[in-house]
Parts: structure tokens; sequence; C-alpha cells
């Protein structure tokens, strides 16, 4: 038997599958690339195999048990090794699980982060653990596995990093959104974990990778930093108090002055039907007198119920000031009108001797108001009025 024909029979018993030991791993890694042809592979239920040269992804295979013949994979024929005359693939061969790996541990410090209440850079450390999914395994190898040639740990640890960043963009932007210091963030474990697996796309989705979910993490502060944000809590905590307290003796002050102004607009209101009623019962009296007045006949009692009425007018419209006055905010009295001008005196008649107003005729007889003038005995000069002597020569008149 030639050493070709021991080959061709060998390679039947050699097995290519995941070890035990390697069950957890996210990515695995087939040690040799050289496949021998008839080789089995072994794919689990929960991963794919993903044929890997020259910087491409060349193939995959789903879950099963595989002989490895180009004739039925005809993409092998791709990697068939001319120099052993058919018989072995050149390829790296990645076991990928497509399965939820959970519990991996993660932590450390987070880089310095801004607090919006203290104003000061705040560095947050964080522990725990989350489960991660590959979402696309060919994504995974050609972009990071296979082109860093990166192992299980290395590529747990790059995605432990981006974690870290995700968390970090996080906190602060959701302290700075919400206005709350990054102790308050901190507790708000339901939410952060919300936040962070809807971020993780953003960072890992170019690698085939996404967190699913996040197990027990706590988030905390060295002591220092710790003091530091309580003291920016208990500032802001205080200040708040001062703006409600304010807020409060505003809202109070409103309410004072619009129960003030209904009360006002009370007292308006009952002043107008006081002065309504007081206005009826003047009219009321008016029309009494007027009833009395008119038995007694003849103009008298025409002019006693006009009087009556004038008097229960005027009444009325005293009494409506006296209550709106009464019932209104006083204000300043308005300046008061000039003095009208006083009166002329009354005259006497000269012919009938009846006092009338002044004029050129008496009201009374007709006759003319002008007295009769006066001349100078001696000179002749006019006389004034009831001047005693003379103007021009100054003897004394008759």
């Amino acid at each position: 038997m030639g050493i070709l024909d021991f080959v061709k029979s060998g390679v039947k018993e050699i097995a290519i599958a995941r070890p035990n030991e390697a069950k957890e791993f996210l990515v695995y890694k087939h040690p040799d690339p050289t496949i021998p042809m008839y080789g089995q592979l072994t794919v689990y239920a929960d991963e794919v195999a993903v044929f890997f040269r020259d910087g491409v992804v060349v193939g995959g295979m789903a879950a099963g048990r595989h002989t490895l013949d180009s004739k039925n994979i005809p993409f092998l024929s791709n990697l068939v090794d001319s120099f052993t005359g058919g018989n072995v693939f050149r390829a790296e061969v990645f076991f990928v699980l497509t399965r939820l790996v959970t519990d991996v541990k993660f932590g450390g410090r987070l880089p310095p982060i801004l607090d919006p209440y203290s104003g000061e850079m705040i560095q947050p450390r964080v522990n725990g653990s989350f489960a991660v999914r590959v979402t696309d395994p060919v994504k995974l190898v050609t972009d990071f596995i296979g082109t860093r040639q990166a192992t299980n740990d290395q590529a747990l640890q790059f995605i432990k990093e981006q974690l870290m960043i995700i968390i970090k963009s996080a906190l602060g932007e959701l302290a700075e959104s919400q206005n709350k210091s990054l102790l308050q963030i901190a507790a708000l474990t339901d939410d952060l974990s919300d936040e962070f697996v809807k971020r993780s796309p953003t960072r890992l989705g170019a690698y085939g990778l996404t967190i699913v979910q996040m197990g027990d993490y706590n988030i905390n502060f060295s002591p220092e930093d710790e003091k530091t944000l309580r003291a920016a809590i208990s500032e802001m905590a205080k200040a708040d108090r001062g703006i409600r307290i304010a807020k409060a003796e505003a809202e109070a002050r409103r309410a004072h002055i619009a129960v003030d102004l209904e009360r006002d607009k009370q007292y308006s209101d009952l002043a107008g039907g006081f002065g309504t009623y007081a206005a009826g019962k003047a009219m009321l009296g008016a029309g009494e007198g007027m009833a009395k007045g008119g038995g007694e006949g003849g103009g008298g009692g025409a002019m006693g119920m006009g009087a009556q009425l004038g008097v229960g007018m005027a009444m009325m419209g005293q009494m409506a000031q006296a209550a709106q006055g009464a019932m209104t905010p006083k204000t300043a009295a308005p300046p008061a009108a000039p003095a009208a001008p006083a009166a002329m005196a009354a005259v006497v008649c000269p012919a009938c001797k009846a006092t009338v107003a002044p004029g050129k005729f008496c009201a009374e007889c007709g006759g003319g108001l002008a007295p009769a003038k006066r001349f100078c005995a001696d000179c002749g000069a006019e006389m004034p009025g009831t001047g005693k002597f003379c103007p021009g020569c100054g003897a004394k008149s008759a």
C-alpha cells in the first residue's frame, strides 16, 4: 500500500470538532489549518463552522456531521492544496456559537464623566455581567477574528471594552438630560440596563455582535467622588426648596389678589342693587305725595306733585350715589370746579316799587328800570347815580 493510499484510508478516521473544554467559547478556532480530504466535521446545534482563507470567508457549514469532500461540498474545491495531490484542504476553521453566551463578567473604572450637579469630573466604577450573542458569524470572522487572528479571550475583551464605552456615554447623557447627579442616575439600574442594550448595536453591530441583556451589575464611586456628589445633591435640594417656597408664596399672593378682586366685584354688584332699591323707595314716596296732593285740586296740587317728584328723584340719586360710594373703594376726589359767578343783585322798579331782576324794563309793570338823570343846579353837569356832590363844580346836590 502506497503512502497516498494510506492517507486516503486514514483520513476517514480524523474528526474535526469543538472540544469539550471550549464548549462555552464564543469562538473556537481549529488549531490545524491543514484539513484532510474525507475528514469528519462535526458542527453542534448551537454553532456554525466558518471556513476562512486569505482574508475572506469562503464557506460555512450548519449543524450536523459532514464528510469533507469537494464533490459534496463545492466550495471546498477552492481550498484544495495541490501539493498534496488534492488530498488536503488548506483553510482556517472557526466554530462560532449562535446561542446566547451568558454570565460574561466585566468590570473596571470608567473614563471620567462630567457630573452636571457638581460640575466636577467623576470617575465611576462598574462591575457585573452581561449576555452576548453573535448575530452575524461571517461579519465576526471577517472583520474581527480572522483579520486580527484574535482568540476567544481577545474577542470577549473587545466586547467588554465597547460595553464600558456604552456605559460611560449613557451615564453622562442621561444625567444631563434628566438633570440628575451621576449618583442618582447610577441607582436607576433597570433603566440603565435597557439603555445599554439599546445602544450596543451602535458599537458592536459592525462586528456581528450584540449585547442581549445585562446581568447583575453595580455602579459605584470612590469615597471622595461620592462625598462630592452628595454635597452637590444637598446644595441643589436646598436651592430647589427655596424655589418651591418662592413659587408657593407667589401663588398665594395671586390667589389673594383674585379673592380681593372677586370681593370687590361682589361689593360693586351689591352697591348697584342697593342703589336700585333706594331709588325705588324714593319713587314710592314721591308717588304717595302726589296722590295726597292731587286731592286738593287746582294748580297748587300739580305744583305739589311736581315738587314731590323732584324731591323723590333727588333722593333717589343721592341714595344711589351714597350706596355706591360706600361699597366701592375710595378714590381721590376730583379738583373742585370753579365757582359760578355770583348772581346779579335784584333792583327796585322806580315806577311800581317791585323788586325785580336787573334789566331795561320792569317785569311787573313794564316801566323803565334806568334811573332818571340828574343835573347839577349850579353848573348843569350830569350827576352820577346817587352821588351827593357834583363832579364838575363840587356843589352839593339837592
